[in-house]
């Protein structure tokens, strides 16, 4: 399962051929939740994608989103599409510049359509065969319908039948209960040919049914095909922003989206204090400040759940003064100050009561955030990508952020980043790290160049690095340090060691060694399959900085990290196909590692990762 924002001839992106951007790698409730971090250097393209997607949202491409690369006709009519892969069928709503239409792709089933339309036309040879004026004709098209048939074929088959029906109808002499007769019969044809008609065009892609699509998604997966596209720039609230003198409600963001949010004007709250004035019954002011308490507790709740606390752990009220409203919050029943919360909380404030707190987030969902935390300090950067993700994950929806701080990278989550490069004033877009030259199989290299930045700030080089061939090996290995709590090992990807006995093989592998040796000075690790590739690394690295294992060594049984799970888990995890083969899909692996901690996996799995851990640990 994919989704993915493409863009084609849109300001400098896919200008020579559509450029990709993957969004979720599943649609399944509980698996949705996804973040993406996009980096790259200045100028790269990164604000380009994210308006993309903004265009996308508003579903309206406009005259500045015109590519500048070309004056030629053909290349200035950008189109954005949101393309799903979904049972091996491509589902895709597109729009283009200049045109109100999208185009809906809605691959039905066409085994099961192509049957149905032989079944049809089968109907329709039944109704005909009281009438056989145009005798050979008739039996040759009877036999040749069957199954074998392409869609087409039997299509021209229906023509031919429809030529049968118009000449009998035309040639025969009737009387008036004749006439009458072939008229009902004709009726009944007409509906079946229509029939035929409508399952080509649903088989050919040819019927563009946007309620079908909308349907399929709705009923499969409860989500939009289409989600909301939601453009987020961070406003800091402290605690002077919590209260305002009733006088100046329109000057306060704060309490604007408040009062927004619980649907109360503020004409009310001014003439209440009015009358207080004019009057000096507090009560007056009292009875409003229950009032507006009590539709308070819709926002509270609200933003327990998106918080994912337990329910009624933050409460809001307001408190009516004479001259001021002050808004006033508690976490389990203790009076609590926004300035001295952390880092995280204030951020999920902030976003709530400037943005969400009178909006609605449905899964699938899109938010689009552009530089955010570039004024916290690097632990404070650290912690809001955490959280970020957390939330994505428990709300099942996207959260795409651009960046230019290496402190919003995690290297346990690489399938999270998004490098967004220049390639002949193009930019690039690449979501997958296992893309890497084999001759240069550095998997931060695309980080650091858009960081501009060396290995020490991505990571602790006194830890444990472990390098590993491929990304899914990565994301499985990174899984199991998640769940044993291991803090001090760091792996990444590199893509593979070659290809056993090819062209230059041993040259290839021996620069593959430097190449990791320079990465990691002291001690470098790479953990290897039990193939010819693997022990030929090993061997070429035995005298080497380089400390090269055989997955073999821990267990003669493991030759690849799949052999480490048991057959249940293989088959429940969708690790291994039908036919018995290994599945190295890179989607499959990362779900699995995000939520590793909620899965249930044999004691046989756990065991084979912990004493490969173990092996890890204590014998390198």
């Amino acid at each position: 399962m994919e989704r993915i924002l493409q863009i084609e001839k849109y300001r400098n992106l896919g200008f020579k051929q559509k450029e990709r951007l993957v969004l979720n790698t599943s649609l399944e409730k509980g698996k949705m939740g996804n973040l993406i971090v996009m980096v790259g250097a200045n100028n790269s393209g990164k604000s380009n994608v994210l308006d993309a997607l903004i265009s996308f949202g508003k579903h309206k491409i406009e005259d500045r989103d015109i590519t500048t690369l070309s004056y030629e006709e053909e290349y200035r009519k950008p189109s954005l599409a949101l393309v799903t892969k979904d049972d091996d069928e491509i589902y895709s709503y597109e729009i283009t510049y200049g045109e109100n239409t999208p185009k809906i792709n809605y691959p039905a089933d066409k085994k099961k359509n192509k049957a149905e339309l032989v079944t049809y036309l089968n109907d329709i040879v039944a109704v005909l065969k009281p009438f056989r004026e145009n005798l050979q004709q008739f039996i040759e098209i009877e036999t040749k319908i069957s199954n074998k048939l392409t869609i087409e074929e039997l299509l021209d088959l229906e023509t031919q039948l429809n030529s049968i029906i118009e000449n009998v109808y035309n040639n025969r002499q009737y009387n008036s209960n004749d006439r009458n007769a072939w008229n009902t019969i004709v009726n009944e044809l007409v509906t079946k040919v229509s029939k035929v008609r409508e399952l080509f065009n649903r088989s050919s892609g040819k019927n563009h049914d946007w309620e079908r699509l909308s349907a399929k998604y709705q009923d499969k997966y409860s989500i939009n095909f289409l989600p909301n596209i939601i453009s987020y720039t961070e406003r800091k609230f402290t605690n002077n922003d919590l209260k305002v003198g009733y006088q100046y409600l329109d000057r306060s963001t704060f309490f604007t989206a408040i009062l927004k949010a619980i649907n109360v004007k503020k004409e009310e709250i001014i003439n209440a204090y009015n009358t207080f004035n004019t009057t000096g019954n507090k009560g007056v002011l009292k009875d409003l400040e229950n009032k507006l308490n009590k539709k308070l507790k819709t926002i509270s709740k609200r933003f327990n759940d998106l918080y994912f606390l337990e329910e009624d752990a933050y409460k809001f009220t307001f408190d009516f003064e004479s001259n001021q409203i002050n808004f006033i919050m508690y976490r389990n029943g203790l009076s609590m100050t926004l300035d001295y919360q952390s880092t995280g909380f204030k951020w999920f404030f902030n976003l709530y009561f400037d943005f969400l707190c009178g909006k609605e987030l449905n899964a699938g969902d899109i938010v689009v955030m552009d530089e955010p935390a570039i004024n916290l300090h690097p632990a404070g950067q650290v912690e809001l990508r955490k959280f970020l993700k957390e939330f994505a994950i428990r709300n099942d929806i996207v959260i795409i952020l651009a960046t230019h701080t290496p402190f919003l990278v995690d290297l346990d989550y690489l399938d999270e980043i998004r490098v967004v490069s220049i390639n002949e004033n193009e930019a690039v877009i690449s979501n997958d790290f296992s893309t890497i030259d084999l001759e240069d199989p550095d998997s931060l290299k695309p980080i650091k160049q858009a960081f501009v930045i060396e290995n020490h700030i991505l990571y602790d080089q006194d830890k444990t690095l472990v390098f590993v061939e491929g990304i899914t090996d990565y994301n499985y290995m990174v899984a199991f340090k998640h769940l044993f709590g291991e803090k001090d090992i760091i792996f990444l990807p590199i893509k593979g060691v070659g290809k056993y006995n090819s062209d230059g093989f041993k040259e290839k592998q021996q620069a593959i060694s430097v190449h990791l040796s320079q990465i990691k000075k002291n001690h470098p690790i790479l953990m290897v399959d039990a193939d010819g590739a693997g022990k030929s690394m090993k061997t070429i690295n035995k005298d080497s900085n380089l400390d090269v294992f055989m997955l073999s060594e821990v267990n003669e049984q493991f030759k690849t990290i799949e052999n480490l799970f048991s057959q249940d888990d293989l088959k429940t995890l969708g690790i291994i196909d039908e036919s018995g083969r290994y599945v190295k899909k890179s989607s499959t692996s990362a779900s699995f590692k995000t939520h590793i901690m909620t899965a249930t996996l044999s004691d046989e799995t756990k065991n084979n990762f912990a004493n490969l851990f173990k092996y890890i640990n204590e014998a390198l």
